[in-house]
């Protein structure tokens, strides 16, 4: 670091002043030095679309904003801000540079109380009649696969995109509908490639010139780029464009260190919402909704590993707390190969999922697969999708305190190792919990899953599916201290050395002769209204589940709702957890 300072030639200093401008100049030194790095710089750039004199080429001040984000972001340097004022972005954002460190990040912000949205679409206007309540409008660029009447989303028919065609175990990875214009029913489009044309039918009467027609163009509306310490906070993002290119990617991406992604909404993406790769990143408070195949993807690999596996990756530490996934593979893809809710692949190392709230996905609502490891999912409310939760070729899940509820499949284990599921409530499944898959190429072992604490209500089916072949690579796997409440009274497990679900074996004392499982677990005949809500199947006084777990250091310190855990249920009683996701406290 160097400091100048200038002295007129015509200035005689005398030894003694010499010496205190000396003295000064070091203060200063020293002083400059102990600010954080970026102090001085700190800047805050606004941006405003609807203020008439909005101009990119100006300073970007709170008086004289910037007219689209991209021009304020060209500017940010570490530790600043751009302010983005209420209003629609139809723009596809750039990040030219990093932050520093998280105390001085590049910051990225809605003004408070405003709404921004930023989005992958354009506005389509120019439409003509075509016949037959059809509507085209000629001379369209793109092939968008997303059309948009009044912000509701328009069915896609034909095979426009790659995914179209792409196959995956004998299954369309996105199976089409229709061929073309003459497919086109109520609320559908169609883009002809050939021709440039876009078709759209609606209701009946209906005139798309007086009405919001917005057609999916920019494939990202956050570029992937390896950025790091970069905040989104309050921001709104939707529509984009990716899968006409055939990319397996999302809409907005946090790729690099330390990303901060705040009380954001990811929505009606073409693909997935947000992809988080790198280490070090927080998303907290978001809502992921209606996005066309998943709604957040983490990834354990990257670019510079080709986006394949990586064997031995070090820890990520990347936390998603207090977030909302509901409604998310609109579009149909095939979740057997990839769809719902959220969904951490491809050698995830330490990643905690917590307080999530997944809903009403078309695939499972917490999806881990692809040698992940070390991996928590903790105090969530899966409900209303294929799986609730599922965990598929890795090593060391801890599944615990989570209201998993109305799903076709409670939890599925498959071809995973060390992976503990406790002190859940899983009520109103199909079935409750599947831990089978073998023999599986890519991790052909299944070993110490382990079932404890757990509290099941109504199952539909079966309640517990175990799969035990040593040949196989399955051992070790067990089941205890669980309770069951169905009308009969009688759960229904099954023990298995392959790949069915059966024999099945009904009542708790043919389960511990037939099978050597549930020795220390409970049963009771019990009807419960609104199995499928959390404040419904809180315990009441004289409960079967209460004190009914075991203590473990897996079951962690508190319940769902954030109550202390093993509270004695009676004045003198022992402190031994009760079974399920909610602790009775009493009273």
């Amino acid at each position: 670091m160097s400091l100048w300072i200038s002295v007129p030639e015509s200035h005689t200093v005398s030894s003694h002043s010499m010496l205190r401008i000396s003295c000064r100049i070091v203060f200063l030194v020293v002083l400059l030095l102990l600010l954080p790095a970026g102090v001085c710089a700190a800047a805050e750039y606004h941006v405003d679309n609807r203020d008439p004199g909005a101009d990119d080429k100006g300073v970007c001040s709170a008086e004289k904003p910037c007219r689209t984000i991209t021009a304020a972001v060209q500017r940010a340097q570490a530790g600043d801000t751009v302010l983005i004022h209420e209003g629609e972005y139809r723009e596809a954002l750039d990040l030219p540079r990093s932050g520093n460190s998280p105390d001085t990040p590049i910051r990225i912000a809605a003004a408070e109380g405003e709404k921004v949205v930023v989005k992958g679409s354009d506005r389509v206007t120019g439409w003509q009649p075509a016949g037959n309540g059809v509507w085209k409008r000629p001379g369209w660029p793109v092939n968008s696969q997303q059309v948009f009447v009044d912000g509701a989303q328009l069915a896609q028919i034909g095979a426009a995109s790659p995914f179209h065609t792409l196959v995956n175990n004998g299954h369309v990875f996105l199976p089409p509908i229709g061929d073309g214009p003459g497919d086109l029913v109520e609320r559908s489009f169609f883009y002809d490639a050939s021709s440039k044309t876009l078709y759209i039918r609606l209701a009946p009467g209906a005139d798309p010139n007086a009405q919001l027609v917005e057609a999916s163009v920019r494939p990202f509306v956050l570029i992937p780029r390896e950025r790091s310490f970069i905040v989104l906070d309050g921001l709104e993002f939707a529509h984009s464009n990716l899968t006409s290119l055939g990319i397996y990617g999302s809409m907005v991406n946090a790729w690099g260190t330390g990303w901060l992604v705040s009380n954001c909404t990811f929505r009606q993406s073409d693909f997935s919402g947000l992809a988080v790769v790198g280490k070090e990143h927080r998303v907290e408070r978001c809502r992921f909704l209606d996005n066309g195949n998943l709604g957040l993807t983490v990834l354990g690999t990257d670019e510079a590993h080709g986006w394949q596996p990586v064997p031995n990756r070090p820890p990520q530490d990347i936390v998603v707390a207090d977030s909302e996934f509901r409604g998310n593979n609109t579009r149909g893809f095939d979740p057997t190969w990839q769809a719902g809710g959220v969904k951490a692949s491809m050698s995830c190392n330490g990643l905690t999922l917590h307080a999530l709230r997944v809903e009403d996905n078309n695939g499972p609502g917490i999806w881990i697969d692809v040698l992940s490891r070390n991996v928590v999912v903790q105090r969530s409310l899966a409900r209303r999708n294929s799986v609730g939760v599922a965990v598929e070729i890795m090593d060391g899940a801890l599944i615990r305190n989570n209201m998993i509820l109305g799903n076709e499949f409670g939890i599925i284990v498959a071809a995973s190792n060390d992976v503990f599921i406790r002190n859940n409530t899983l009520a109103g499944n199909g079935l409750g919990v599947l831990v089978q898959g073998l023999p599986r190429q890519e991790h052909n072992e299944m070993r110490r899953v382990s079932l404890r604490n757990n509290l099941f209500v109504a199952s539909q089916g079966t309640d517990i599916v175990l799969q035990e072949n040593e040949s196989l690579g399955a051992t070790g796997n067990t089941s205890d201290y669980n309770v069951f409440l169905r009308a009969s009274g009688d759960p229904i497990v099954v023990l298995t050395d392959d790949a069915s679900q059966s024999p099945t074996v009904s009542g708790l004392e043919s389960i511990r002769a037939k099978t050597g499982l549930e020795e220390n677990s409970r049963a009771a005949a019990k009807r419960l209204e609104k199995v499928l809500e959390p404040e419904a199947l809180r315990p009441e006084p004289g409960d079967i589940a209460l004190d009914a777990g075991t203590p473990d250091a897996a079951m962690g310190a508190v319940d769902y709702f954030g109550n202390p855990r093993s509270v004695p249920s009676a004045p003198g009683g022992k402190a031994l957890p009760d079974a399920g996701a909610v602790e009775y406290q009493g009273g």
